[in-house]
């Protein structure tokens, strides 16, 4: 199973959250690709492991993925739509938000 991960800041206070999915992730030895520019607001918040691949656009993850996880809120879930597209990739949002 391969994950991509979009999302955008969050409160510091839901770091340990992030961290949790990720190691997660980590123990059932799923594959993870991150978008980039989220990876380099996540780096030095939370202890990622060193193989994560990264993507920038809906091409790089189109045909490799079976899941993508947006985190965020209302606005980061729309965002997260412009990566999948047509492409039936299913999307899980977890409400890191401040409204939703």
């Amino acid at each position: 199973m391969k994950v991509a991960i979009y999302g955008r800041s969050f409160d510091d206070s839901f770091s340990g959250y992030v961290q949790e999915l990720f190691d997660t992730l980590r123990k059932f030895e799923w594959g993870v690709t991150l978008y980039e520019p989220y990876s380099a607001y996540l780096t030095p918040r939370l202890n990622l492991q060193s193989d994560i691949e990264l993507f920038n656009k809906h091409h790089e993850i189109k045909d490799d993925v079976d899941l993508m996880i947006s985190i965020g809120g209302d606005g980061t879930f729309l965002e997260t739509i412009h990566f999948v597209k047509d492409s039936g990739i299913p999307i899980l949002g977890v409400n890191a938000g401040r409204l939703g």
